[in-house]
């Protein structure tokens, strides 16, 4: 009886507290919620899950900032560091994924194509940090007159792309096309100043233009520089 007391002592003394600690590494090295340590005591076992909290601390916190940079990472290897809008890269998969839907429901998307006019008299007369600020500005004016389900994109330099979606009539993208245009009728806030940008834009529909990707973008930009010799004659 008396070793039995003792083996029960020991037990709880020693044993389940050193299984409290190797259960918890085992679940951490899972990934898993575990129970309590024995940080509370002041011996030898303590000391161990006192250390095992702390190792664990570290690790989650370097695990959330490797997880904070591969966040990082991807997102710039999807959008536009200076604007923060979708890159070409991403803009070609949304595009396709948004043909692929059309495809499937019959209903028509809009494609718009946008290059400011004159931008690199901008660029040239007063400086590539203005130029940026430019370009930001007018990211943030052509999201702001389109819907926000439309998709708004930086492909290169000063060309932009807008995808919209569920576009049923050559009137309704006739005033998606309106919409942006008045978005550059007043001036642009540029920093601490405003300066009058003029942007050409070039429009295609799927299908009617063009049934796949790269040739829906070729007819929009080829519209665009229709509209932008037009603008140069006058």
């Amino acid at each position: 009886l008396l070793g039995a007391l003792l083996a029960a002592w020991a037990s709880r003394l020693f044993i389940l507290p050193l299984r409290a600690v190797v259960q918890a590494a085992q679940a951490f090295s899972l990934g898993r919620a575990h129970g309590a340590l024995p940080v509370q005591r002041q011996d030898e076992l303590g000391d161990l899950a006192r250390s095992f909290q702390d190792m664990e601390g570290i690790i989650g916190a370097q695990l959330q900032e490797l997880n904070r940079s591969r966040d990082a990472m991807e997102h710039l290897a999807h959008h536009d560091a200076l604007t923060g809008l979708p890159n070409r890269r991403m803009f070609t998969q949304c595009l396709q994924q948004a043909i692929e839907r059309a495809r499937r429901s019959g209903r028509p998307l809009a494609l718009v194509f946008v290059d400011l006019d004159g931008f690199k008299a901008i660029n040239d007369s007063l400086g590539h940090a203005v130029g940026d600020l430019v370009l930001q500005a007018t990211a943030q004016a052509i999201r702001g007159a389109v819907r926000q389900s439309d998709i708004v994109a930086r492909l290169a330099g000063d060309e932009f792309t807008v995808l919209c979606e569920n576009v049923d009539t050559p009137e309704a993208a006739q005033a998606l096309l309106h919409k942006l245009a008045q978005a550059f009728a007043a001036p642009l806030a540029v920093g601490e100043r405003t300066l009058s940008v003029r942007a050409s834009m070039g429009l295609s529909l799927f299908p009617q233009d063009a049934e796949e990707a790269e040739g829906l973008l070729g007819s929009a930009d080829a519209a665009m520089y229709r509209a932008k010799t037009a603008v140069s004659r006058t």
